[in-house]
């Protein structure tokens, strides 16, 4: 008998999305009209819970849209160096992904992954995340021209 192994991805992780904005007003304009969060769920297909979490939303802050989803800009382990580290290359254009985060380990004592780098300082160093896999000698020297 032959068996296939199909190799399965660490993890995938998706964010949800939000309900809309017009089923989210259609909700609340029904629920203010005297229907039951469960009458109005039911309606729009969508969970009691959602319902209710609408409404919560809509008496708290006076707006339907939904709340921002994500990570705070500017937090995480390199938040506090964003310029520590966009001031390091534009002194030192020619210097590599590597290098940078052996420059970060050894001066601040933070140890990261190459990508998190490029995704703290995006538009300041606009084309270095696409390029910093392959190959990874990749200069700066490019990217920080219109810094």
């Amino acid at each position: 008998m032959l068996q296939v192994l199909i190799p399965w991805p660490q993890e995938v992780r998706i964010m949800g999305k939000p309900t809309s904005s017009d089923l989210r007003e259609r909700i609340v304009r029904g629920v203010a009209s005297g229907q039951s969060y469960r009458a109005m769920a039911a309606r729009f297909e969508v969970a009691p819970s959602t319902a209710v979490r609408i409404q919560q939303r809509y008496r708290a802050t006076g707006v339907v849209a939904p709340a921002r989803q994500g990570r705070p800009t500017g937090s995480g382990k390199l938040g506090a160096h964003r310029r520590v580290i966009i001031d390091k290359v534009k002194a030192q254009p020619d210097i590599t992904m590597p290098d940078l985060a052996a420059w970060l380990e050894g001066q601040h004592g933070v140890t990261v992954d190459l990508c998190p780098i490029c995704q703290n300082c995006p538009s300041e160093l606009p084309s270095a995340c696409s390029m910093s896999w392959a190959p990874h000698r990749f200069r700066f020297a490019e990217t920080i021209a219109n810094c």
